[in-house]
Order: C-alpha cells, then sequence, then structure tokens
C-alpha cells in the first residue's frame, strides 16, 4: 500500500466509523477494520487478540493485544477525562504523570477509537 492508498483508506475508516464504535458491541469489527484496511494486515483476525485474561491477584481483561508487536489497547468511552487519574485494575491508584500529555478531542487523529457514546446501552 503506498502512503496515498493509505491516507485515502484513514479517510475512508473515519467517514464509515463517524458517529459508531460503541465499545462492547464493535469492537472487534473497528480493529481488524483498521489493521486490515489501513494498516494492510492481511490476516487481522490471526494478528489480534481481544479481551485477553492477565492476573493481577484477581482476572483483569485487556481490551486487546497486537501479539507480534507487543501491543496493548486499552480503550476508554468518549465521556472518560483522560487528564484525570484512574484506579488500575490491580487496585492500586493512578495518577497521571507530569510528561503525560492527552491527545486533545479537536486534535487531528487517524481514526477515532471506538468508545462508549452517551446515547448507547451501556
Amino acid at each position: 500500500m503506498t502512503d496515498a492508498q493509505q491516507k485515502a483508506a484513514a479517510k475512508q475508516f473515519v467517514k464509515d466509523w463517524t458517529d459508531h464504535g460503541d465499545e462492547k458491541q464493535e469492537t472487534q469489527r473497528f480493529w481488524i477494520a483498521l489493521l486490515q484496511n489501513v494498516f494492510g494486515v492481511e490476516q487481522a483476525t490471526n494478528a489480534i487478540e481481544f479481551e485477553v485474561p492477565v492476573k493481577l491477584g484477581h482476572t483483569s481483561f485487556i481490551d486487546g493485544y497486537l501479539k507480534d508487536t507487543n501491543v496493548l489497547i486499552e480503550q476508554k468511552g468518549a465521556d472518560i477525562d483522560l487528564r484525570k487519574g484512574y484506579k488500575q485494575s490491580d487496585g492500586s491508584p493512578k495518577s497521571r504523570s507530569r510528561s503525560w500529555k492527552p491527545i486533545s478531542r479537536t486534535s487531528t487523529l487517524p481514526v477515532p477509537l471506538p468508545g462508549r457514546r452517551k446515547s448507547a446501552t451501556t
């Protein structure tokens, strides 16, 4: 895929996913489409695992895991303020680092991230 083809694919992907992306209902379709259509991963269903269990004194789950690149995916709904610290899955408090800066909702992103919408049932 050329850079121009990838850019066109990313624009189409954004168009296709605008006003979509319920975290619980469409996560797998979103990531598989992103990997295949934008990043050119031929067998995306083999490249990503969903809801991978991890033990932290209890069982928790990673939203997505790209095993070949060791990328962990943790999704948050659009209503979550990423500037705040949140309790971690192991129960410990997490405050955001001063060096970490969330991407603002007005920043240009190559793709929208799926998340819960206020109109969703979650």
